[in-house]
């Protein structure tokens, strides 16, 4: 008994490491990139980004909201259309364009500017009206806003158009003379005569920038005893560059940028989202839209 007591304690020994077990390499420090070089990066990573970002905006206003405004607008002017008004001003519906062979059938608005011609075919200012001896002038978007003149070019001699005047007007048939391709509306010879009432129906030829267009040149019986009313054809229908529209849409994207440099350690990314999206998108939506007044006029 005194002898179990007295034998060495039991040494106990660390396990060994299996060879097998995986070792640790040492790695070679990565070299840093010049602070310098990692600006420039997301310099250019962050303009491609905008880059690709306005033509994707662009796109979906051209193809989506640009349409949608124009639909809008002229469910508001066949509206409009409908009630009697003793004076026709500028931005009022002022007659009906009917093209059978095209499918066309437009409220047209008086008075041809850029924000007219979002809503339709518009009558210039000064030309006569329908079945009036002397010549109407229309104007309308070929691809923009519903490209409403999308197919003008594919008209044949013979063809009919038929206009109406608001107010209970008469219905004029118009007959196709020509159309003339690849010339501008100073360029047509307007005909001077008191028995014959002209319609002129003109859009872009294709091209953002081109002041060539597609002008359809039509006659009729005159309907009225009225002196031929013949439009100055060399008035500058171009707006400023730098409108109204798009001072606001500066004026929203600096509302967008102050909020969002004051939200952006005070608040959560939704409360970012829900503060910063309405002025940015209003300033996008007029960005695009003050694009009208350095592309081509009816384009």
């Amino acid at each position: 008994m005194s002898a179990a007591l007295d034998s060495p304690p039991i040494e106990r020994v660390a396990p060994v490491e299996s060879p097998r077990s995986p070792v640790p390499l040492p790695r070679a420090p990565r070299p840093e990139r010049p602070a310098k070089q990692r600006h420039t990066r997301r310099r250019v990573v962050r303009t491609a980004l905008l880059l690709v970002g306005l033509l994707a905006g662009w796109l979906l206003f051209d193809s989506v909201l640009g349409p949608l405004i124009h639909e809008q607008r002229q469910h508001h002017l066949a509206a409009q259309y409908e009630r009697p008004l003793p004076k026709i001003g500028d931005g009022n519906a002022v007659a009906v364009l009917q093209v059978p062979t095209l499918g066309i059938n437009q409220v047209v608005v008086e008075g041809a500017s850029v924000a007219h011609l979002r809503s339709g075919p518009t009558h210039w200012t000064g030309s006569a009206l329908p079945g009036d001896a002397g010549v109407m002038v229309v104007l309308g978007h070929r691809d923009a806003y519903g490209g409403p003149f999308r197919k003008l070019s594919t008209m044949k001699n013979g063809d009919s158009i038929v206009v109406q005047a608001r107010n209970g007007g008469p219905i004029v048939r118009y007959v196709v003379d020509r159309v003339e391709r690849h010339l501008t509306l100073e360029a047509v010879a307007l005909p001077q005569t008191d028995v014959v009432s002209y319609l002129l129906l003109a859009t872009s030829e294709d091209g953002m920038f081109t002041g060539d267009q597609t002008i359809v040149v039509a006659r009729a019986l005159p309907v009225t005893d009225t002196g031929p009313v013949l439009p100055d054809l060399s008035a500058n229908l171009r707006p400023a560059p730098f409108g109204l529209e798009a001072l606001l849409a500066l004026a929203s994207m600096a509302i967008a940028v102050l909020a969002l440099s004051y939200l952006r350690v005070r608040s959560s990314v939704l409360v970012r989202v829900v503060v910063v999206a309405p002025p940015a998108a209003y300033a996008a939506l007029q960005l695009l839209m003050s694009l009208d007044s350095i592309l081509a006029l009816t384009r």
